[in-house]
């Protein structure tokens, strides 16, 4: 996903922030980009975890709807300028961005591309002084919990970690901390405070929900004990033997 910053100008503009999520061309970064590796994000919550929620409303490519919210959104158009900090090992961020950035552009929104290592990325992020107003993210789960992403992303801090949206919404923390109280006794209440949870961040368009990334392995055929760990695409190569 792109986090967007709520909390610095022009992405604290709710307007603005839909313009860019319908700016953003899901189909071609999933089958050009990712190759088919990848499938359309439903919310932040995988289609793999419990707690999934297909009948969310979501955004589509369509750069006249994001135009139309643009000129909605009282930003000047000398204003419209957007930084965007990304992995720079990351092929596949670097050519989804390109992409972004040229049709964001075909609306008169510029855009700086900031690569760079995560580890600054994320500390710039987490103040306003040079934080940019989009960042990429990719969250694996600690625990099987829709919680996890929705806490860990999300939810109001007083001292930023990994909010780095930069998102506060009473109603959006009540929903989380309702549906975590849930969860041991009633999952199917907590998907349902779950899912109303995300439709508030598709509402509120805190981030662009990209993909769901497929784990892909290439290995000679003669190679046993293969077990991919979903947690950072990580090979367990002590299991391999042939």
């Amino acid at each position: 996903q792109l986090l967007m910053n709520t909390s610095k100008p022009p992405t604290d503009n709710l307007k603005f922030r839909q313009a860019l999520s319908y700016a953003w061309d899901y189909a071609t970064v999933i089958n050009g980009v990712y190759e088919g590796g990848a499938k359309r994000s439903i919310g932040v919550i995988p289609a793999t975890m419990w707690g999934y929620s297909p009948q969310l409303k979501i955004p589509a490519f369509d750069l006249a709807k994001a135009k139309q919210l643009l000129e909605s959104s009282g930003i000047p158009a000398s204003a419209r300028r957007i930084s965007i900090a990304y992995i720079s090992t990351s092929e596949e961020y670097k050519n989804s961005l390109l992409l972004f950035k040229s049709n964001l552009e075909k609306i008169g929104v510029q855009v700086d591309l900031k690569p760079g290592p995560w580890g600054k990325i994320w500390d710039d992020a987490k103040g306003q002084q040079n934080a940019t107003n989009l960042i990429t993210m990719t969250w694996w789960p600690s625990y099987a919990t829709p919680s996890d992403w929705l806490m860990g992303l999300f939810r109001s801090e007083k001292v930023t970690d990994f909010n780095l949206s930069h998102y506060s919404n009473p109603a959006y923390d009540q929903l989380v901390n309702e549906g975590l109280v849930l969860e041991g006794t009633d999952k199917t209440a907590a998907a349902g405070k779950y899912t109303s949870a995300q439709q508030l961040l598709l509402d509120d368009a805190v981030a662009i929900f990209v993909a769901d990334l497929d784990g892909r392995a290439i290995y000679r055929k003669g190679i046993k004990g293969l077990t991919l760990n979903p947690a950072y695409d990580a090979v367990l190569f002590y299991s391999l033997s042939r």
